[in-house]
C-alpha cells in the first residue's frame, strides 16, 4: 500500500510539473540536440521579441518565456483573431513577431507547421528565417486587412518543402487593399524577402494589392525568389503580380528571379512582374527559373500604352527610372505591348530580343546556353510540353549560339532579333535556323518601294520566303547546300530565285524579313 501511494504521489507530480513547462519537441529525430518549441495558435495570440544575440521572449495569454537560445519556435494548430480592444487599445495581430532594437544580427527560425490562421502574422524590424513544412494558410479574420505582413527593416527568408497560402483583403474600403503578402517599404524602410524553396501561393486584395508586394499607397521592399513554386495574382486592378501596388506614394519596386518556378499575372493596368499602374520606378532582374508572366490586359485612358508582362504599368510616363535585366530563364509572356519586356537588356547592357528555341526533347535536360561564348542562366529552366524554351538574347548580326542538352549538342550561326526561332532538330549540325518575323505594314511596297526577301534555313536545306511577293517559276522549292560551302555550288551557274511584288523593286535577300540581318548571295557561305 505504502508503496503504491508513493507510486501515485509520483505521477500526481509529473503531470502538475508537466501543466506548466512550454511544450518541447525534437525537431527531427535525428539530431536529438535540436530543440524545438511548440505553440499552437488555438491557444490565443502570439508576441515574439527577438533580442540582438537570438535569445527572445514568447508571450501568449499573458504569460511570457524567456528563451536565451534561438532554438525553432513551431506554429501549428487552427486560430481566428480578428479586431479586439484589448486594455483600451485595439490589437490587430494575432501573431507579432519585433526586434527588442533597430534589428537582430541572428535570425528568429519560425516553423509553420500545418497552420491554419485567421488573422495577422506581421513581422517588424526583425530577421526571420521561416521553414514550411505540411500545408499553412493565412487568410485575413473579420476587421483586419492583412496576411503576412512583412515590414519597417525586416528581412525573412522562406525555406522548406511545405505549402503556404495567403490572401490580402482591405478593410472598410478597397483603398486600403493588402498583398497576399505584403512587404512594405513605409517610412523608407530597407524591407525584403527572399523565397528559397516551398510552394507559395498569394492572392491580393480585390484591388490596389499585390499578389506579393506593396500594398496601396506604399512603396515595395525588395523579393528576391531563389527557387521554389511562387504563384502569384494581383487581386484586382492596378497592382503587380509581384512588385508594386498604385498610387505615387508607392514609387518603387525590385523583384529578383534567380530559379523556381513562377507564375505571376497582374491586375488590370499592371505589369505581371514589376511596376502597378503607377510605380515610378521598377527593377526585375532575371538569371534563371521558369517563369509565366500575364500582364494587365487594359489601358487606363486614352493616350496611355497596355502594360508590360515584365516591366512597367500604363501610367509610368518615364522608363528610363525602371529596368528589366535578363541574365537567364526561360520565360512565357503575355502583353498587349509589341515587346512583352520593357527596355529588357542583360547585365552588359545588350538590348535583348525574344527568341524562341524549339526542337528539343521535353524529357531532357539542358545543360547549356552560350552566346559567344557567354553562358546563359539555366537554374531551375524546364523545358514545356512540346520542348520548348523562351529565352532573351542579344539582338545581333552574327552571333554564335551553342546549346547542350544531356542527349544533343547544337549550335546556330548567324543574327539574332527579336521573335526569331532556332530550330534544334537536326543532330549535331551547324544549324542556320531562322524564322523570320511578321512582314510588317512598314514593309508592305508601294509605288517605286524597294522590299526585301528572306532566307530560311533548316541545317544545310535553304528555303526561300518571298516575304509577300511571289515566284515566276516553281522552281524555287528548298536547296541543299554542302556545309562550309558557297551557295552557288549548288549547281553551275547557280542564281538565287528574284520574287515580285506589284509596285515594288526586289531589293535582295536577307537573313530577316525587315532587312536588318544578313544579305545573302550565290557566295554566302
Amino acid at each position: 500500500m505504502r508503496t503504491q501511494r508513493k507510486f501515485l504521489t509520483w505521477m500526481m507530480t509529473f503531470f502538475l510539473l508537466a501543466s506548466v513547462i512550454p511544450t518541447v519537441a525534437l525537431a527531427a529525430e535525428d539530431d536529438a540536440d535540436d530543440d524545438a518549441l511548440i505553440y499552437s495558435i488555438d491557444s490565443g495570440r502570439i508576441a515574439i521579441i527577438v533580442n540582438e544575440d537570438g535569445s527572445y521572449t514568447v508571450s501568449q495569454n499573458k504569460k511570457t518565456d524567456e528563451y536565451s537560445s534561438n532554438i525553432p519556435i513551431i506554429l501549428s494548430g487552427i486560430g481566428s483573431y480578428g479586431l479586439e480592444e484589448l486594455e483600451n487599445e485595439q490589437y490587430l495581430y494575432a501573431i507579432t513577431v519585433s526586434s527588442s532594437q533597430e534589428n537582430n544580427s541572428v535570425p528568429l527560425s519560425l516553423v509553420l507547421d500545418s497552420m491554419t490562421l485567421h488573422g495577422i502574422i506581421k513581422i517588424q524590424n526583425t530577421n526571420v528565417n521561416i521553414t514550411l513544412q505540411g500545408t499553412n494558410e493565412i487568410s485575413p479574420a473579420e476587421g483586419v486587412d492583412a496576411s503576412l505582413y512583412i515590414t519597417d527593416d525586416s528581412c525573412v527568408t522562406i525555406n522548406g518543402t511545405g505549402s503556404l497560402k495567403c490572401v490580402g483583403s482591405g478593410k472598410d474600403s478597397a483603398w486600403n487593399g493588402f498583398a497576399g503578402i505584403t512587404v512594405s517599404n513605409a517610412n523608407e524602410s530597407n524591407t525584403k524577402l527572399t523565397i528559397n524553396g516551398g510552394t507559395i501561393e498569394a492572392e491580393g486584395a480585390s484591388s490596389y494589392g499585390a499578389g506579393i508586394g506593396a500594398k496601396w499607397w506604399e512603396s515595395c521592399g525588395s523579393i528576391i525568389i531563389n527557387g521554389g513554386t511562387v504563384i502569384a495574382k494581383a487581386g484586382g486592378a492596378y497592382a503587380a503580380g509581384i512588385g508594386g501596388s498604385d498610387d505615387t506614394s508607392g514609387d518603387y519596386a525590385y523583384v529578383e528571379i534567380n530559379g523556381g518556378t513562377v507564375t505571376a499575372t497582374g491586375g488590370k493596368y499592371a505589369a505581371a512582374i514589376g511596376a502597378g499602374i503607377q510605380t515610378k520606378e521598377s527593377h526585375v532582374k532575371i538569371t534563371g527559373g521558369t517563369i509565366i508572366a500575364t500582364a494587365g490586359t487594359e489601358k487606363r485612358t486614352q493616350g496611355y500604352r497596355y502594360s508590360y508582362a515584365i516591366g512597367v504599368g500604363t501610367e509610368v510616363s518615364e522608363l528610363s527610372l525602371s529596368s528589366v535585366t535578363i541574365d537567364g530563364g526561360t520565360l512565357i509572356t503575355s502583353s498587349e505591348m509589341l515587346s512583352d519586356c520593357s527596355n529588357a537588356k542583360n547585365s552588359n547592357g545588350e538590348i535583348l530580343g525574344q527568341i524562341k528555341i524549339s526542337g528539343l526533347t521535353a524529357s531532357h535536360e539542358i545543360n547549356k546556353l552560350c552566346v559567344d561564348d557567354i553562358s546563359y542562366g539555366l537554374k531551375d529552366v524546364l523545358l514545356n510540353q512540346f520542348g520548348e524554351l523562351y529565352v532573351w538574347l542579344p539582338v545581333s548580326q552574327s552571333s554564335i549560339v551553342e546549346i547542350v542538352s544531356d542527349n544533343s549538342n547544337y549550335t546556330y550561326a548567324g543574327p539574332i532579333s527579336d521573335g526569331m526561332k532556332l530550330n534544334c532538330e537536326s543532330d549535331d549540325k551547324l544549324l542556320h535556323s531562322f524564322v523570320p518575323m511578321e512582314f510588317s505594314k512598314e514593309n508592305v511596297g508601294s509605288s517605286g518601294e524597294e522590299y526585301k526577301g528572306s532566307i530560311v534555313k533548316w541545317g544545310s536545306e535553304i528555303t526561300f520566303d518571298a516575304n509577300g511577293g511571289s515566284f515566276e517559276t516553281d522552281a524555287t522549292g528548298p536547296i541543299t547546300v554542302e556545309e562550309g560551302k558557297a551557295i552557288s555550288t549548288v549547281s553551275e551557274n547557280y542564281a538565287l530565285p528574284t520574287p515580285a511584288k506589284p509596285d515594288s523593286a526586289f531589293a535582295g535577300w536577307n537573313t530577316a524579313a525587315d532587312g536588318t540581318g544578313t544579305f545573302v548571295t550565290t557566295s554566302t557561305v
